[in-house]
């Protein structure tokens, strides 16, 4: 700062603001991790404990200024010891985060919300909620410190990792993040020139009290200055997953060429990892449910219809269910909506778990039930837009449906209450037709 003491003399002032870029080891702030929306990959520090380890899947950790800080660091599970709202204790469980094992841990915002966790990562003194939720219900406060909003966490002792209840904060499938891009509907909304949100000319006038600032008074890079200090050794920008080794590989594939090898690895479908954890132990309970199903290979939608009678079996609606490609058609009796996750699961069981689900808006499709079960079986959901029912494929095939069942009954004259017999016969009957594909 340069000063003139003199009394008509102008003073200018170039002042430093320092601030804090994702802080990795911040001292005053014991056993916390930090939440950040800047790090496209989970970073496990010294409070987390490592329950299993990937074998040959290894990362770089780039920093803010392109650098590479760690190399070589593990990938795998990691779990901490977290207090949830109401005083209850459970062990957080991160999957797929990079072990470093020393200084704070990062928590990747969106890799916890593409498993659904809801990162609510707004301080409460800017109008956010500063918490974290799970599909679970459970409900985890953050600390706001210096710009930061940190979870906190301790070192599970091996008594808490088998008494507590185990909560996932991410996929225990893959997570790769350069697969986590924009598509072309979300390119063509950023190369939109107008936006809802937006003013034109004339609100923007009124928004500033009737005046337009002038181009020559606005602050440009000479006028402001700004230091980013860090205050870390290790600052987690985003993580650079190292390539596999397909030559390492040639001798569990009969020593083809790596051509081949790196086709066929793409051209798998992958659900789990191979994890390691020594000393080796038995499981009595499948960490990958989705591999203990078989897999319908097409989306499925369903939907959910109500009669006027009852049927036989106390049924007062039904759930449908038809594949996209190849109309197999599935019918269930339900005394009300809220079975549905029931269905879904007796579909599984009898046809396999599909790619995708399509729905409507409805509260029974949308529960954290279902949400649970497409989780553990690995299926993404669809939903249509709310009043075009149109876009949910089950909605046509529940007509088609309920027109051929009501030709069966007036032909057989059966009473209204064989409704879903009836149904079901129709269903099956489908299922062995010529669609005219």
């Amino acid at each position: 700062m340069t000063r003139n003491d003199t009394p008509n003399s102008n003073r200018r002032v170039n002042a430093n603001r320092i601030i804090h870029v994702k802080p990795h080891d911040v001292s005053v702030i014991n056993n916390w991790g930090l939440v950040d929306g800047g790090a496209n990959n989970g970073m496990a520090g010294a409070e987390m404990r490592e329950m299993y380890r990937n074998p040959h899947e290894f990362v770089d950790v780039i920093g803010a200024t392109d650098s590479v800080d760690l190399v070589n660091l593990p990938v795998g599970t990691y779990c901490a010891k977290i207090q949830a709202v109401g005083g209850q204790y459970i062990i957080g469980v991160f999957n797929n985060y990079a072990g470093y094992g020393r200084g704070k841990s990062v928590i990747s915002k969106f890799q916890s919300t593409s498993w659904g966790i809801k990162v609510l990562d707004t301080p409460r003194k800017h109008g956010g909620e500063q918490k974290i939720v799970t599909p679970d219900g459970y409900v985890f406060r953050l600390k706001y410190i210096d710009g930061g909003l940190y979870l906190p966490m301790t070192y599970p002792t091996e008594s808490e990792l088998n008494s507590l209840p185990h909560v996932e904060f991410t996929s225990p499938g893959s997570w790769d993040p350069t697969f986590e891009v924009d598509d072309d509907i979300d390119e063509t909304w950023f190369n939109e020139a107008d936006d809802p949100d937006s003013l034109d000319d004339n609100e923007f006038f009124q928004a500033n009290g009737g005046y337009f600032l002038p181009d020559n008074d606005i602050l440009n890079g000479s006028n402001a200055f700004a230091t980013i200090t860090k205050v870390s050794s290790h600052n987690i920008q985003r993580v650079k997953r190292h390539d596999w080794d397909y030559e390492n590989l040639r001798k569990f594939f009969l020593w083809r060429p790596t051509q081949v090898i790196q086709d066929t690895l793409a051209a798998t479908t992958q659900y789990a990892r191979q994890t390691l954890r020594l000393p080796l132990r038995r499981h009595y309970k499948s960490r990958f449910p989705a591999l203990n199903v078989q897999r319908l290979d097409e989306d499925v939608a369903t939907g959910t219809y109500f009669a006027n009678v009852t049927a036989h079996d106390g049924s007062t609606c039904a759930q449908l269910y038809v594949g996209k490609v190849s109309l197999l058609t599935k019918v269930f009796g339900m005394k009300s909506d809220s079975e549905f996750p029931a269905t879904l699961l007796d579909f599984i069981r009898s046809f396999g778990a599909m790619n995708c689900l399509i729905s409507d808006n409805a509260k029974a499709e949308l529960s954290s039930a279902v949400k649970n079960i497409l989780r553990q079986f690995q299926i993404t959901a669809h939903q249509s837009e709310p009043y075009y029912q149109n876009q949910n494929p089950a909605e046509r095939r529940i007509q088609f449906v309920k027109s051929l069942v009501r030709t069966l009954m007036d032909q057989t004259g059966s009473p209204s209450c064989l409704w879903l017999l009836c149904t079901t016969h129709v269903c099956y009957v489908l299922c062995s037709q010529s669609h005219g594909l």
